[in-house]
């Protein structure tokens, strides 16, 4: 079964195209990598499929339903997890402790307002107060992106550029 799909997808920034034409798929089950060069545009894919940004032309569909133009909290309940590189997370927290924060916020406030609330909340080195183990950022990006039980994860790495 056809877990995510993309059809004609095409981005630009200006004159530029980021991304142009762009169709692949992700089958359910399958372990996929995306990999290119710098300026390749695989982040703006990333952000095309969690609606961070809008395409200009194509379609990406999910479980087969066309999920061009919804809004990235509504992507997320439908399924589809994305981390980030980057990520700022409370000092002295296990990785459940963090997990359960992140899913009462959701539960209050919504999926789109929990992940905002902890932005800019500073990295401190040590953590893992309450017996669990010490919030590394690899582990925070696992526990946020599970809370919102995905069907699909996403995370942008960038590795060694030698």
């Amino acid at each position: 079964m056809r877990l995510l799909e993309g059809q004609g997808v095409t981005k630009y920034f200006g004159g530029l195209a980021a991304v142009f034409e762009v169709d692949f798929h992700i089958d359910t089950g399958e372990v996929f990598g995306l990999i290119g060069p710098n300026g390749a545009g695989k982040t703006t894919l990333f952000n095309l499929i969690s609606a961070a940004l809008t395409p200009r032309t194509g379609a990406i569909k999910f479980k087969g339903k066309n999920i061009t133009g919804l809004k990235p909290h509504q992507i997320c309940r439908l399924g589809v997890a994305r981390t980030f590189q980057t990520v700022k997370i409370f000092a002295n927290m296990s990785v459940l402790e963090l997990s359960e924060l992140v899913k009462a916020l959701e539960t209050e406030f919504g999926v789109s307002a929990a992940m905002p609330m902890m932005a800019g909340v500073p990295m401190a080195a040590g953590g893992g107060g309450g017996g669990g183990p010490a919030i590394t950022p690899g582990r925070t990006r696992f526990c946020t992106s599970i809370s919102s039980t995905p069907s699909l994860t996403s995370r942008l790495d960038s590795g060694p550029t030698s």
